[in-house]
């Protein structure tokens, strides 16, 4: 009988470490970024911007960010900080792509590069592409007097 317990304890424990590896495996597949890290980043390097959503690419090469007052920016990842630019209007141009969940973003008259980016879904991909066609909205309204309606 008690030969019986041990199995059963050992089966159980078992269980839960590979339950806990599946738990971490899929956490570290989701998570690859810090939103806070990347949003402390930006306030960092931009302290008069704030921030209003962020946006990540599938694979989390580009991080995009909306801005309170309509603008736009983003950040790309490297080694222990970010590379933050703030989107100023007519410094960026984007392009569909034949994949409906990727834009095509060039930052020509900037040392940034550009890319193509693959969002997780369409939604994400136009939403992002609006920020970008906001900003230059934004800009355009800031230069007649009108309001802000961010």
């Amino acid at each position: 009988m008690g030969a019986v317990i041990w199995a059963a304890i050992a089966v159980l424990i078992l269980v839960f470490f590979w339950w806990a590896n599946r738990l971490l495996a899929r956490e570290n597949q989701e998570d690859r970024f810090d939103a806070g890290l990347a949003i402390i980043e930006f306030g960092r390097v931009y302290p008069d911007q704030a921030i209003r959503q962020v946006m990540t690419t599938k694979d989390a090469s580009m991080i995009f960010v909306r801005l309170w007052d309509g603008g736009a920016g983003c950040m790309r990842p490297a080694a222990s900080h970010y590379q933050c630019h703030l989107i100023e209007p007519g410094q960026v141009r984007v392009r569909p792509t034949e994949n409906p969940n990727a834009l095509e973003v060039e930052f020509p008259g900037s040392g940034f590069h550009g890319g193509v980016y693959e969002f997780r879904n369409a939604r994400e991909a136009s939403e992002v592409s609006l920020w970008l066609l906001g900003s230059f909205v934004s800009a355009a309204a800031n230069d007649l007097g009108f309001p802000s309606s961010a």
